[in-house]
């Protein structure tokens, strides 16, 4: 299902056996500057199956501590690139990731079609923020 892009990523995983979302981690060292968005790294992509979706949320120490706050994701089964985190901080320090820190958290769920909704594009053309603005 996840994939490593780049051979020091780390994969996703669950915390423990009763996590329901499980942890992305980032690959690289990054400092983010109060009140900046960033689009921070995983090294990661998935292959998951049909009608699922990976919807990236706040790790809620992340966001209750640091006010560091996810404001994008829905991974679709199409979407093949790397997986990467939108992250704001919205706080007025500045806070610094290390290689394998825990940015974000994502939720596979199972999802169907509604009938009577168009379907725009039968298939997806390149990676993250192909779909449209």
């Amino acid at each position: 299902m996840f994939k490593k892009l780049n051979e020091n990523a780390r994969l996703p995983a669950y915390q423990t056996e009763y996590s329901g979302a499980v942890d992305l981690y980032i690959l690289e060292d990054r400092v983010l500057e109060p009140g900046t968005k960033h689009l921070l790294p995983t090294g990661v992509s998935w292959e998951p199956p049909s009608n699922v979706v990976g919807l990236i949320r706040d790790r809620s120490s992340l966001a209750w501590k640091s006010g560091l706050m996810v404001t994008a994701g829905v991974i679709d089964v199409d979407y093949r690139d790397e997986i990467r985190v939108v992250l704001w901080n919205m706080s007025d320090e500045t806070c610094v990731f290390y290689k394998h820190d825990r940015i974000a958290q994502m939720l596979i769920l199972k999802y169907e079609h509604m009938p009577g909704i168009d379907v725009i594009k039968r298939t997806r053309e390149g990676g993250f923020g192909t779909t449209g603005s």
